[in-house]
């Protein structure tokens, strides 16, 4: 990736539809519980238990076979309670972790939780990583190291929300990854990882005004290692830092909550049979 300059490609619903079914495996009924996908929702906060279910939520009803929820212990009892599909596991304490209860609790809290990462993470095939996370630097440190060890086992990566705000102080998280990390920013959250990269954020974020509003999203990807950055807008916008595309697809005329941390989850689904698809 990096280095392209070749003019964008429209994609209709059609193609899409093609793309999809061409990654969607074959039940053929030979398949075991997980192989479809085990995908990982590191998310969820107290004040933001929906994000991490509708992340999670909705890579099942795209077709993956399980999904895990890690999340603050305050968050872990109401994400049970909205879905008993829906693996949940607390990894830290908030108030522990942000130091409220002395320092030495909030260094035993980091120490509990990296551990609870490292036992939890490799059951699943793809991180999704930011739906409901919350930017206390504790907590986006134990993101870091998240990030850190999917890059380590090559694991596929989705970055929305607040993950967002970790890469824009760290983007060396996202070049780390080769490759494997899909970005999925909204207009502001693009403009702010642009101006924190230095990169051309461009007029116009809704993507209409052709070629020139394409282009800071290719920028964006090569600066940031090859990482795929999806735009959300009126026409989505997509790059791997060489390769361009645009979704020809009217998006939803209401941004309501929720919309974003859907997407997360359904690209997670798709990064994995992506992951089967390229498998010797």
């Amino acid at each position: 990736p990096g280095g392209g300059a070749g003019p964008a490609v429209a994609i209709s619903h059609a193609d899409a539809a093609r793309a999809v079914a061409s990654l969607a495996p074959d039940l053929t009924g030979a398949l075991h519980k997980g192989q479809a996908g085990r995908v990982c929702v590191l998310g969820g906060s107290k004040l933001y238990t929906g994000a991490p279910y509708f992340a999670a939520s909705s890579a099942l009803r795209t077709g993956s076979d399980l999904a895990f929820v890690l999340c603050a212990e305050e968050a872990a009892t109401p994400i049970k309670c909205y879905s008993p599909e829906l693996m949940v596991a607390p990894v830290y304490v908030t108030a522990a972790l942000l130091g409220e209860r002395g320092a030495d609790v909030a260094a035993e809290e980091a120490a509990k939780a990296g551990a609870a990462l490292r036992e939890l993470l490799p059951r699943a095939h793809v991180l999704v990583l930011g739906p409901g996370l919350g930017r206390d630097a504790p907590v986006l440190a134990l993101a870091a190291e998240a990030l850190s060890m999917a890059a380590s086992r090559s694991m596929p990566v989705v970055v929305d929300a607040d993950g967002l705000v970790l890469l824009c102080e760290r983007p060396e998280l996202a070049r780390e990854a080769g490759g494997r990390m899909v970005l999925t920013p909204n207009a502001a959250e693009f403009r702010r990882l642009a101006q924190a990269l230095g990169t051309d954020v461009g007029d116009d974020m809704d993507g209409l005004a052709g070629e020139a509003s394409f282009e800071p999203v290719r920028q964006l990807s090569a600066a940031l290692g090859g990482a795929v950055v999806l735009r959300k807008g009126r026409r989505d916008v997509v790059s791997d830092g060489s390769v361009l595309l645009v979704l020809d697809v009217p998006g939803a005329p209401r941004r309501c909550g929720g919309l974003g941390d859907v997407l997360s989850g359904s690209v997670g689904a798709f990064l994995h049979w992506a992951s089967l698809s390229q498998s010797p």
